[in-house]
C-alpha cells in the first residue's frame, strides 16, 4: 500500500527555482531567501495535511497489520508535497 501525504495548498515555484537555477544563482542570496520563504510557507500551510495523514495512518495500519499488508510513504521530489526533507 503506498500512502500519498497530500499536497501543500501554495502556489508551485518551480518557475522561479528554474530561473534561479538557470541563471546560475542557486547558490547566492537571492536564491536562499526565496528558497527559505518557500520553506516557511510550505511549513505553515500544510501541518494541517500532517495531522490528517497521521489520524489516517493510524486507522490503516491497523487494517494492514489485519490484512498483512506493508505501507510506505511516497512524496517523490516536488516541493509542494509533504513530509518536509532535507534530502
Amino acid at each position: 500500500m503506498v500512502l500519498h501525504l497530500g499536497r501543500v495548498d501554495m502556489p508551485n515555484p518551480v518557475e522561479e527555482f528554474s530561473r534561479l537555477y538557470n541563471s546560475g544563482k542557486v547558490h547566492e542570496k537571492e536564491a536562499l531567501t526565496f528558497i527559505d520563504a518557500q520553506r516557511s510557507t510550505r511549513q505553515a500551510v500544510g501541518r494541517k495535511n500532517l495531522d490528517a495523514v497521521l489520524l489516517s495512518l493510524e486507522k490503516l495500519n491497523k487494517e494492514a497489520e489485519k490484512k498483512g499488508f506493508s505501507w510506505v510513504s511516497k512524496t517523490g521530489f516536488i516541493f509542494t508535497r509533504y513530509p518536509i526533507l532535507k534530502r
